[in-house]
């Protein structure tokens, strides 16, 4: 069964650049990610330290997944994976039909309620007194 990792250049972090690999096993998924390239996004990199890091209970990502490579057992790598729009962040937790990770949706919820409750109503483009 194909599990879910994150590969990302241990020395950038997967902040700079990660991607969704498929795979067996984090050695799978290492040498997966060599035989592709990739990590290799600029020309001037001589060394990239690949990290793997197994993405335990996070089930969303499965629709990210290829059906038929799922289907035939099959490793491959989603360059692009759904990411919130706040954080640009994946991975750790479901990004919603709203476009943001749990994290930025509460952020979110917390910012609108410290508005209303300072009687602020929070417009597109300014604040106004109410």
């Amino acid at each position: 069964m194909l599990k879910p990792y994150m590969i990302f250049d241990r020395c950038a972090g997967p902040e700079e650049g990660a991607a969704l690999i498929f795979a067996h096993t984090a050695k799978e998924a290492r040498v997966e990610a060599w035989r592709k390239r990739h990590l290799f996004i600029y020309s001037d990199i001589e060394w990239v330290d690949i990290a793997i890091l197994r993405l335990w209970n996070s089930p969303w990502l499965i629709r990210e997944a290829s059906v038929m490579k799922l289907a035939n057992d099959e490793v491959h790598i989603i360059d692009e994976p759904k990411s919130c729009n706040v954080c640009e962040s994946w991975g750790h937790s479901s990004i919603g039909d709203d476009g943001y990770c749990d994290r930025c949706r509460e952020r979110i919820d917390e910012d609108y309620e410290e508005t209303i409750l300072n009687g602020y109503c929070a417009g597109p483009t300014r604040k106004r007194r109410i």
